[in-house]
């Protein structure tokens, strides 16, 4: 069974919320994880009324994740091959474009205008959404702190939405701390912790047996090119450290400007 996913180039659309997220929806994908998505996608940090936020959670349709398509497909054994294309910002506002495909645009303008009427944006994160995953595992993973604990998805599948309201404020602000947090140990522990999450996967890869010969060498190319990338890019982003401490930096702004009558969303769009 092979899925195939279509990867966006975002680095060519503008830095607009719903603009970026009709691309994705618009994407021709049948099977891809969130923290795939989040590669090179935006986090966006808004700060809600409660009652607005609930209209706009029944308007955006979003619901918690369904992840029974993910388990039954891996539980059947299903291989991801990735393929690359790109849509650019030229085309993505072209006329031929947006008049095939009027209604997604449309609502999308509907919710793109009612979250600008109700919602904030205190902060802005400048380093990509790939970013805010990295640190929401680092504090799971080391620091036992749980951003997901009230996961969000809207049923195109096409953002994924984190709730934190007072009760998390006042369980996890003062554990969240920037200067509680060191740039250099967090660059540290993320190297490693994907250096063990590859070895993991490339184990996996080369102990499975393929009867389809194509399939086999297809993967054995892929072993290969990613040993080699492993190799070449072991430390391609040296800022990594610095960007998760401005992520820490901004989530904890944010979460002091959370009350009783607010919630904080965390809305990560691939």
């Amino acid at each position: 069974m092979v899925y195939s996913v279509v990867i966006l180039n975002l680095r060519t659309i503008p830095r607009n919320r719903y603009m970026r997220s009709l691309v994705s929806a618009l994407a021709a994908f049948t099977l891809i994880s969130q923290q795939a998505q989040a590669m090179n996608g935006i986090a966006f940090f808004y700060l809600w009324p409660k009652d607005k936020f609930e209209v706009y959670s029944k308007m955006a349709v979003l619901v918690p994740p369904d992840q029974t398509k993910l388990a039954k497909a891996q539980a059947q054994g299903a291989q991801l091959i990735l393929k690359m294309e790109s849509i650019s910002g030229a085309e993505l506002e072209s006329p031929a474009y947006r008049k095939k495909h009027q209604k997604e645009f449309e609502r999308y303008e509907t919710l793109e205008s009612y979250r600008k009427k109700n919602a904030r944006e205190p902060y802005e994160l400048k380093w990509a959404g790939v970013v805010m995953w990295d640190l929401m595992t680092y504090l799971k993973e080391a620091k036992h702190i749980d951003l997901g604990t009230v996961p969000l998805a809207d049923y195109d599948g096409d953002g994924a939405y984190f709730l934190m309201d007072k009760a998390f404020k006042d369980k996890y602000l003062t554990q969240l701390d920037p200067a509680k947090f060191s740039a250099g140990e967090m660059k540290h522990w993320h190297d490693h912790y994907t250096e063990q999450r590859q070895d993991e996967e490339l184990k996996a890869m080369e102990s499975k047996h393929f009867e389809d010969k194509q399939m086999q060498q297809t993967v054995a190319k892929y072993i290969k090119n990613m040993k080699e990338d492993r190799a070449s890019k072991r430390d391609d982003f040296p800022e990594q450290g610095k960007a998760m401490m401005d992520a820490v930096r901004i989530l904890h702004n944010c979460l002091k400007l959370v009350d009783d009558k607010s919630v904080l969303v965390l809305e990560l769009v691939p």
